[in-house]
């Protein structure tokens, strides 16, 4: 299941600060089971194997793949392979689709895919045929053996086009209202269960209504207001399933909890200010906090019970110190 910053089974949780470690952290308790000694991206786990990627420093178009395992207090190393790209990809790129990467464990084998996406990046638009030469889009899954890491095949599929959003159709007095989802903001409409479901607004009735139709219906059946206050923020989890609402006129119990599929109100709770993403897992609320004490900032996941708001523990991802605005020149 995804997390904020990994990926987490029915009892642990695998995370990573950026270009930090993969943490292996007790969902129970919050404590550190393991830590790796290479930094990487989680993306998968079965079985208590840990699946992670990472780019290749001063390389753009390749990354290294990992598995590992906790033995002891250290996430074992147990096979690195390296992935060759095709030229034009950056893995690098601020892009959000330039690069994405998942991975899944299929009895023996993992199975990884990864799509890339590139466009012209000139100034003034360009003839045709230098955009048509500057396009490229690509999808490719490759398997490889889950105890050894060795190749078992790969299959390319056809170019894949940019994923367009799925914007519905609204009367002119209304529009669509963006929402967050792990560290990106999104307005196409998603899938809850059997339903289309969309956020949306209107000048004579401000606030956020959550839209509900039938698979493919974009119009709406149905609808749920969330909030009165234009203010409001709306995050989503990655699986489409929740809808956390923070309304700033509720006070200090401002997260307002839904369910996406039927637009039931399940819980309410304390939010805390520099909340970047949220996920759940089970009955637990994971999400990470953006902390600036000072000269210090910090990376922390947090994980309160989904029913009753209580904060269950709180994990520093990394910590740095951020540098100070130079004082006024001298007169």
């Amino acid at each position: 299941m995804q997390i904020p910053r990994g990926v987490s089974d029915t009892g642990t949780a695998y995370v990573a600060g950026p270009q930090g470690p993969i943490i292996a952290i007790d969902l129970a308790s919050g404590s550190v089971l393991a830590r790796s000694e290479f930094p990487a991206t989680p993306v998968a786990v079965a079985a208590g194997a840990v699946i992670g990627w990472a780019a290749v420093p001063k390389e753009r178009n390749r990354i290294r793949l990992f598995a590992a395992s906790v033995k002891g207090d250290i996430l074992h190393l147990d096979w690195e392979t390296t992935l060759q790209l095709p030229a034009w990809v950056d893995t690098n790129s601020p892009e959000a689709d330039a690069f994405v990467l998942e991975a899944n464990v299929e009895a023996d084998e993992v199975v990884v895919t990864w799509e890339a996406h590139a466009r012209y990046g000139g100034g003034a638009p360009p003839p045709p045929d230098v955009a048509a030469a500057g396009r490229h889009d690509e999808r490719r899954t490759q398997r490889f053996d889950r105890h050894s890491g060795t190749a078992l095949g790969e299959e390319r599929a056809a170019p894949a086009p940019i994923a367009q959003e799925k914007l519905p159709e609204l009367p002119a007095e209304r529009r669509i209202v963006s929402y967050r989802v792990g560290d990106s903001w999104a307005t196409s409409a998603w899938q809850a269960g059997a339903r289309d479901v969309f956020l949306a607004t209107s000048a004579k009735e401000p606030g956020i209504v959550l839209v509900r139709g039938q698979a493919g219906d974009e119009t709406g059946s149905d609808e749920v207001r969330l909030t009165a206050d234009a203010r409001a923020t709306v995050s989503v989890t990655p699986d489409g399933r929740l809808v956390f609402v923070h309304d700033p006129a509720a006070g200090e119990l401002s997260w307002q909890v839904y369910a996406a599929e039927t637009g039931q109100r399940l819980a309410q709770l304390p939010y805390e200010a520099g909340t970047a993403s949220v996920a759940v897992s089970g009955e637990r609320v994971l999400y990470e906090v953006l902390e600036e004490t000072g000269s210090t900032r910090k990376r922390v996941l947090r994980c309160r019970d989904l029913k009753t708001g209580q904060l269950q523990w709180s994990q520093v991802l990394k910590e740095e110190e951020v540098a100070k605005a130079p004082p006024p020149p001298m007169r």
